[in-house]
């Protein structure tokens, strides 16, 4: 992909990720759960190019941002950017459905 402007796109998946990881912490603080949802919601907007993070080591179609303890998958479609789910990098890799 050349730098034309990138498009992120957000999985039902990714989506639904980020929605339980704010609940999550609404319940235990909701300054924290905002401040974490502003972390990852900064980390994505700020891919300029695809090849900015690094290729993910479990599944090297994928490509990876990490924020705090959250791994962010993304996939590169076309003109844009597919994020794919948002992982707890403190879980098994094997419960991630990717």
């Amino acid at each position: 992909m050349e730098n034309k402007e990138i498009t992120i796109l957000w999985s039902k998946r990714a989506s639904k990720s980020l929605e339980n990881i704010f609940n999550y912490y609404f319940n235990l603080s909701n300054q924290s759960a905002e401040r974490i949802r502003k972390d990852i919601l900064k980390t994505v907007s700020s891919l300029r190019f695809v090849e900015q993070y690094q290729v993910d080591e479990i599944n090297p179609d994928y490509r990876r941002m990490v924020i705090r303890h959250y791994k962010i998958i993304y996939k590169v479609k076309k003109q844009s950017i597919l994020i794919l789910d948002i992982f707890d990098t403190r879980q098994d890799p094997a419960k991630s459905k990717l």
